[in-house]
């Protein structure tokens, strides 16, 4: 299951809180005041993090959605003028092939813009006996323009995953970072407040845990006092 950020980042707040106001007596505990600036620092970041992802992931759809749009652009661009051929060389075969009448129209984008710029070049060869089916100096450009317009497409979408791919990976790394610091914290209150279960509340997490496959249900909870979860690896 994917992390839940917003909960997490309310759940760090909420313990950061507690690990400011009993930092005192934490200290005794290895909690220092830097170390709990460095938590509320790597939280804000966080949430940055977890933005900056969210928005290459728009953005990524985005140029996804225009990319598709593209690509049946061209798919109707080539079937138009293999429809005009049709009309113009059936029954000759030859002349069929040239225009890879009765080959499925290609799916990969390469493949595609291959096919735009063959089907331009037959198509202009033909130019005399296409045009009197109804070619137009507007279908041949049409080629071209929609060639040029899915590679500018094709390599935005590319751009856009490497980026959406890096911009996960940043808030992964920092999300890891994250959790392993409210553990350390948490750890040090389970040891300094063992005594004084009021203040362990404060370090409780907020975040419902599932129960254990080997939990019964009239068994005790195998939480540390301060309910401290092992961070993920």
């Amino acid at each position: 299951m994917a992390d839940n950020i917003n909960q997490i980042v309310q759940d760090c707040n909420v313990l950061l809180l507690a690990a400011k106001t009993h930092q005192p007596e934490l200290a005794e505990y290895g909690v220092t005041t830097e170390e709990v600036q460095t938590f509320g620092t790597a939280i804000q970041t966080l949430e940055t993090k977890d933005m900056a992802h969210k928005e290459a992931m728009n953005a990524y759809h985005n140029k996804t959605t225009l990319q598709k749009a593209k690509i049946a652009e061209a798919a109707k661009e080539i079937w138009k003028v293999r429809e005009i051929a049709k009309g113009v060389f059936k029954p000759d075969k030859a002349k069929m092939k040239e225009f890879n009448i009765g080959s499925a129209l290609p799916v990969a984008v390469a493949e595609i813009l291959n096919e735009l710029l063959y089907i331009k070049e037959v198509a202009t060869r033909y130019k005399t006996e296409l045009s009197a089916r109804g070619l137009k100096d507007e279908d041949l450009t049409a080629l071209q323009t929609i060639h040029d317009e899915l590679a500018a497409a094709d390599s935005d979408q590319e751009n856009s995953l490497s980026l959406q791919t890096a911009a996960g990976v940043e808030k992964k790394t920092v999300l890891k970072e994250t959790k392993l610091m409210a553990y350390r914290i948490r750890q040090s209150a389970a040891v300094c407040f063992a005594d004084n279960p009021e203040v362990l509340k404060e370090f409780k997490s907020i975040i419902k845990r599932k129960k254990s496959a080997s939990s019964t249900d009239t068994g005790t909870a195998a939480d540390t006092p301060a309910d401290s979860t092992e961070p993920a690896t």
